[in-house]
């Protein structure tokens, strides 16, 4: 065996606050931390700073990203050019479902803002015939929207 030994030498550890305080602070603070976010969303509500706020603003986005996209950027989608230009047909495409969601009159609008992606994807080519007219039709019922 050893003779090595614990003995006692008279300190006694410090104790800090029990359970309890700390649990009433953590309740406190999720309480104080829920209320700011309520107060800073309301705040951004408030204000008209949601861009999606309504089917016709989120139409109006999907319609400006739509506008963004330049077939010929998409040729190569290996490149970041072209990913960039799949990645806005890809939004606008789901703004536009968000815009349905949000008031189901925008169903036939929907339609035809997510057919240039459909046609990319039966065809992977921007060049086809399909995609440039699915796209012009879209554009042209953005132009239709009373927003535009």
């Amino acid at each position: 065996m050893s003779d090595f030994r614990l003995e006692r030498i008279g300190v006694v550890p410090q104790r800090g606050p029990g359970p309890g305080v700390w649990r009433s602070l953590t309740v406190l603070l999720a309480v104080a931390c829920a209320v700011l976010s309520f107060l800073l969303v309301r705040a951004q509500a408030e204000d008209g700073l949601g861009p999606t706020r309504s089917a016709e603003s989120t139409a109006a986005l999907a319609c400006r990203v739509l506008a963004e996209i330049e077939p010929d950027g998409i040729v190569d989608p290996a490149r970041a050019d072209g990913y960039l230009a799949l990645s806005r047909l890809s939004l606008a495409t789901e703004l536009a479902w968000l815009a349905f969601l949000q008031d189901d009159s925008y169903g036939a609008w929907r339609a035809e803002v997510e057919a240039p992606r459909f046609e990319f994807a039966q065809t992977f080519s921007p060049d086809s015939v399909e995609f440039t007219r699915a796209l012009d039709q879209a554009r042209e019922a953005c132009a239709d929207l009373p927003h535009a």
